[in-house]
Protein backbone atom coordinates (compact mmCIF):
# COMPACT_ATOMS: atom_id res chain seq x y z
CA UNK A 1 0.00 0.00 0.00
CA UNK A 2 1.79 3.25 -0.83
CA UNK A 3 2.52 5.87 1.95
CA UNK A 4 -0.70 8.27 2.92
CA UNK A 5 0.35 12.31 1.96
CA UNK A 6 -0.47 14.27 4.09
CA UNK A 7 -2.48 17.25 4.11
CA UNK A 8 -1.76 20.59 5.65
CA UNK A 9 -3.72 20.72 8.83
CA UNK A 10 -4.36 23.31 12.20
CA UNK A 11 -3.20 20.71 15.55
CA UNK A 12 -6.89 20.42 16.51
CA UNK A 13 -8.11 19.69 12.75
CA UNK A 14 -8.80 15.82 11.82
CA UNK A 15 -6.75 14.29 10.03
CA UNK A 16 -7.01 11.93 7.14
CA UNK A 17 -7.59 7.82 7.88
CA UNK A 18 -5.48 5.26 6.67
CA UNK A 19 -6.84 2.04 5.36
CA UNK A 20 -6.82 0.61 9.37
CA UNK A 21 -8.45 3.59 10.35
CA UNK A 22 -6.44 5.08 12.19
CA UNK A 23 -6.05 9.38 11.57
CA UNK A 24 -3.17 10.69 10.56
CA UNK A 25 -1.91 14.29 10.99
CA UNK A 26 1.24 15.97 10.20
CA UNK A 27 1.36 19.40 11.57
CA UNK A 28 4.29 21.89 10.37
CA UNK A 29 4.43 25.32 12.16
CA UNK A 30 5.23 28.08 10.11
CA UNK A 31 8.65 28.10 9.46
CA UNK A 32 11.17 30.63 11.25
CA UNK A 33 13.39 32.62 9.35
CA UNK A 34 16.88 33.61 9.81
CA UNK A 35 16.88 36.92 11.10
CA UNK A 36 13.58 36.12 13.52
CA UNK A 37 14.80 36.28 17.21
CA UNK A 38 14.73 32.39 17.58
CA UNK A 39 16.26 31.31 13.96
CA UNK A 40 20.17 31.16 13.47
CA UNK A 41 21.69 34.11 11.83
CA UNK A 42 23.10 33.55 8.13
CA UNK A 43 26.64 34.00 7.26
CA UNK A 44 27.76 37.23 5.72
CA UNK A 45 24.56 39.08 6.00
CA UNK A 46 23.97 42.98 5.68
CA UNK A 47 21.03 45.30 6.39
CA UNK A 48 20.17 45.26 3.30
CA UNK A 49 20.00 41.72 2.36
CA UNK A 50 17.90 40.84 5.51
CA UNK A 51 15.16 43.18 4.64
CA UNK A 52 15.33 41.62 0.95
CA UNK A 53 15.66 37.95 2.50
CA UNK A 54 12.61 38.82 4.99
CA UNK A 55 10.40 40.31 2.05
CA UNK A 56 10.94 37.01 0.55
CA UNK A 57 10.26 35.03 2.97
CA UNK A 58 7.09 36.88 4.63
CA UNK A 59 5.79 36.50 0.61
CA UNK A 60 6.70 33.31 0.38
CA UNK A 61 6.26 31.49 3.97
CA UNK A 62 3.34 29.53 3.32
CA UNK A 63 3.81 28.26 0.04
CA UNK A 64 6.85 26.77 1.07
CA UNK A 65 5.26 25.07 4.28
CA UNK A 66 2.37 24.31 1.90
CA UNK A 67 4.80 22.99 -0.71
CA UNK A 68 6.69 21.05 1.79
CA UNK A 69 3.76 19.17 3.60
CA UNK A 70 2.77 17.98 -0.13
CA UNK A 71 5.63 15.75 -0.02
CA UNK A 72 5.48 14.35 3.36
CA UNK A 73 4.50 10.80 3.66
CA UNK A 74 4.15 8.77 7.04
CA UNK A 75 6.47 6.23 6.61
CA UNK A 76 4.49 3.45 6.51
CA UNK A 77 6.94 1.69 9.32
CA UNK A 78 6.63 4.24 11.99
CA UNK A 79 2.40 4.04 11.03
CA UNK A 80 2.21 0.61 11.87
CA UNK A 81 4.15 0.67 14.80
CA UNK A 82 2.37 4.08 16.25
CA UNK A 83 5.83 5.86 16.01
CA UNK A 84 5.08 9.32 16.25
CA UNK A 85 7.74 12.60 17.02
CA UNK A 86 8.28 16.01 16.02
CA UNK A 87 11.68 16.71 13.32
CA UNK A 88 13.02 20.31 13.33
CA UNK A 89 15.13 20.52 9.91
CA UNK A 90 16.73 23.80 8.77
CA UNK A 91 17.86 23.83 5.35
CA UNK A 92 19.06 27.29 3.23
CA UNK A 93 17.03 28.47 -0.15
CA UNK A 94 20.14 29.44 -2.74
CA UNK A 95 19.18 32.05 -5.06
CA UNK A 96 18.57 29.34 -7.54
CA UNK A 97 15.31 27.84 -5.36
CA UNK A 98 17.53 24.80 -4.43
CA UNK A 99 17.38 23.46 -1.07
CA UNK A 100 20.87 22.89 0.00
CA UNK A 101 22.08 22.40 3.73
CA UNK A 102 19.35 20.96 4.80
CA UNK A 103 20.34 19.33 8.21
CA UNK A 104 17.76 18.18 11.35
CA UNK A 105 18.23 20.68 14.03
CA UNK A 106 16.30 18.39 16.31
CA UNK A 107 16.05 14.77 15.74
CA UNK A 108 12.66 12.96 16.46
CA UNK A 109 14.44 10.04 17.87
CA UNK A 110 13.23 7.79 15.17
CA UNK A 111 15.55 7.63 11.63
CA UNK A 112 12.53 6.99 9.43
CA UNK A 113 10.38 10.23 10.21
CA UNK A 114 13.94 12.03 10.29
CA UNK A 115 14.99 11.16 7.39
CA UNK A 116 11.17 11.59 5.61
CA UNK A 117 11.78 14.94 6.80
CA UNK A 118 14.79 15.48 4.70
CA UNK A 119 13.61 14.06 1.60
CA UNK A 120 10.30 15.92 2.17
CA UNK A 121 12.12 18.86 1.66
CA UNK A 122 14.12 17.31 -1.28
CA UNK A 123 11.45 16.73 -3.14
CA UNK A 124 9.65 19.79 -2.84
CA UNK A 125 12.40 21.93 -4.06
CA UNK A 126 12.89 24.24 -6.08
CA UNK A 127 11.58 27.12 -4.24
CA UNK A 128 10.81 30.11 -5.19
CA UNK A 129 13.80 32.01 -6.17
CA UNK A 130 14.80 34.19 -3.47
CA UNK A 131 17.09 37.90 -3.80
CA UNK A 132 19.23 36.30 -1.58
CA UNK A 133 19.89 32.95 0.21
CA UNK A 134 17.37 32.38 2.73
CA UNK A 135 17.74 30.11 5.73
CA UNK A 136 14.46 28.62 7.09
CA UNK A 137 14.29 26.13 10.00
CA UNK A 138 11.02 24.35 10.15
CA UNK A 139 9.30 22.20 13.03
CA UNK A 140 7.40 18.87 10.86
CA UNK A 141 5.33 16.72 13.50
CA UNK A 142 4.40 13.24 12.89
CA UNK A 143 1.30 12.12 14.97
CA UNK A 144 -1.25 9.20 14.53
CA UNK A 145 -4.60 10.38 15.65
Amino acid sequence: MPATHSKTTAPSATGEQDSAGKGITHVSSAPIAAGDMNAAPVRGSDNTGDARRMRYLKANFSYIKDLINRHITYPKMARQRGWQGKVIISFVISSDGHAKAIEIVESSGIGSLDKNAVEAVKRASPFPKPPVAAQLIIPIRYQLN
